[in-house]
């Protein structure tokens, strides 16, 4: 068992091997880390006894001061290997050598760093980094749960409104008007149908004062009617001031013949025929208005 002393050893300054070391003479930008080790280590090496650098293992503490100067204080491998008993932790000389004028803590020259830490350190550091990686884990998990509870949260909210939206289409177009529009069209384009529909049965037309004969302009249209368009009439309304036919042709160009075969009826304008396909063909919709009558001088 290690006595409680050698837990941090404190070896004789002639342990060691010493230098000061001026790292302005390597140039460019100062270095940090393993890198400024292995540069300072090539200058350490040139006031070493004939022993190779790798053979070393040394720290270096930076001396108060202006410049780039640097305490080296190292020893052989094999010495810190035969030298260290297991239980040691730190290892720092006990004095700084005489020729250093600046004022050293030498127990802050540890060498029992990077390769040669002891075991309850790199355990501890190990302990540290999987604390850290566990840290990061459970924060990237959370994130995670988060993220996916948003999404969840706004797939509820989507089907909330497509059920909302559902709902406004049954409930302006109905079971019947659903029907007879066809169930081949998205709920959208039946309302839009449904909307031009309902617009087309309002008339623009100012209404006539006098009394009109509807029969005439009923059987004029009927003398109009051409047989050889294959058509099936939903619906013929004549009114004093408008005529509107709703049916079903075979073809687009059914509903054009059609409407240039009514064109000639006198008193009356045809306008451009409305038609929107179907599953069963096309849906077709044609509206006659009035001309307005012209008085004598030529104004109406």
């Amino acid at each position: 068992m290690p006595r409680p002393d050698d837990s941090h050893a404190r070896w004789p300054a002639d342990r060691f091997y010493w230098a000061v070391l001026d790292g302005s003479v390597l140039g460019g930008a100062p270095v940090r880390g393993q890198r400024r080790r292995q540069r300072l280590g090539y200058l350490f090496e040139s006031v070493l006894p004939g022993i190779p650098i790798e053979s070393v293992h040394a720290v270096y503490e930076r001396l108060p001061g202006d410049g780039e100067r640097y305490l080296a204080c190292g020893t052989t491998q094999s010495e810190l290997a035969r030298g260290v008993s297991p239980g040691t932790v730190t290892l720092a000389p006990s004095s700084v050598p005489a020729f250093v004028a600046e004022d050293v803590d030498a127990g802050g020259l540890n060498l029992l760093v990077g390769p040669f830490a002891p075991r309850p350190v790199r355990r501890l550091r190990r302990r540290q980094v999987m604390v850290a990686l566990a840290g990061v884990v459970l924060c990237g998990a959370s994130v995670t749960v988060g993220l996916e509870r948003r999404v969840s949260a706004l797939r509820r909210e989507a089907a909330d409104v497509a059920a909302a939206e559902q709902q406004v289409y049954e409930l302006v177009l109905g079971p019947a008007a659903q029907a007879s529009i066809g169930t081949s069209f998205p709920p959208e384009r039946r309302l839009v149908a449904e909307l031009r529909r309902l617009e087309e049965t309002r008339s623009d037309v100012a209404p006539v004062q006098e009394t009109a004969d509807c029969t005439l302009a009923l059987a004029g249209l009927l003398a109009l009617w051409p047989s050889d368009v294959p058509i099936r009439a939903e619906s013929v309304t004549v009114e004093p001031a408008a005529i509107t036919i709703r049916g079903q042709v075979v073809a687009m160009s059914d509903a054009q013949r059609l409407a240039d075969a009514l064109e000639p009826l006198d008193g009356w304008t045809i306008g451009q025929p409305q038609s929107e396909m179907t599953r069963g063909g096309v849906e077709l919709t044609i509206r006659l208005t009035r001309e307005p009558r012209v008085m004598a001088g030529g104004a109406p």
